[in-house]
């Protein structure tokens, strides 16, 4: 069970990564999924990444993350 959240979830972020959306909407769009899709752009994140490094720029997005898993409805 493990290795399938391994396989499934971003381990930065937490959320579904690329694999998650193939096996719902890719490759079974036939099939009743609650998966939503969200493209977020962070305005200045290559400038963050370039001038403090990626270890910053992984901490953005971890913040980032739980700031909306934070406010973000669950059902």
């Amino acid at each position: 069970i493990q290795l399938q959240k391994e396989v499934i979830f971003d381990k930065l972020t937490g959320f579904f990564n690329y694999k998650k959306f193939e096996q719902d909407i890719l490759l079974g769009p036939d099939k009743q999924t609650n998966t939503g899709i969200a493209v977020i752009d962070l305005d200045y994140f290559k400038n963050v990444n370039d001038t403090y490094g990626h270890e910053a720029g992984n901490k953005v997005l971890q913040e980032f993350s739980l700031f909306l898993r934070e406010h973000l409805a669950t059902n």
